[in-house]
């Protein structure tokens, strides 16, 4: 009891048997993950005309409010269809690549974080 949610916790755990106690197996571990909050400092660098590479400034683990994964979406500003394609990389990871991106077309870029599902708050670019 007393356990504040959004808030990270290290838990020790040993094995204990007659002839001793083992290693201890350390966690990091949250009795709520919150919705994160949105990233800062987005910005877009195209590499090449087909390529870019999407940065932002990732989330520590008590921002994050639980472990935390990033949804990078984009589509061309000028497409008819709002069709959308998005990919996600790990918590620790502040930057993607995106390729085969169209020549001379703007992109609308999205990042958002979540824990478990995509629902945090979105920063576009």
């Amino acid at each position: 009891t007393g356990l504040v949610p959004g808030v990270p916790y290290q838990v020790r755990v040993r094995a204990a048997s007659l002839g001793g106690f083992g290693s201890p197996a350390i966690e990091n571990c949250f009795s709520k993950q919150l919705e994160p909050p949105a990233v800062n400092g987005i910005s877009v660098e195209r590499v090449t005309t087909t390529a870019m590479i999407v940065f932002w400034t990732p989330l520590t683990l008590v921002q994050a409010r639980g472990f935390v994964r990033y949804r990078v979406s984009y589509r061309p500003l000028n497409s008819q269809k709002r069709q959308e394609v998005s990919v996600v990389v790990s918590g620790d990871q502040g930057s993607v690549a995106i390729s085969e991106l169209f020549p001379g077309v703007s992109y609308d870029v999205v990042v958002v974080p979540f824990n478990t599902e995509p629902s945090g708050q979105e920063l576009a670019g």
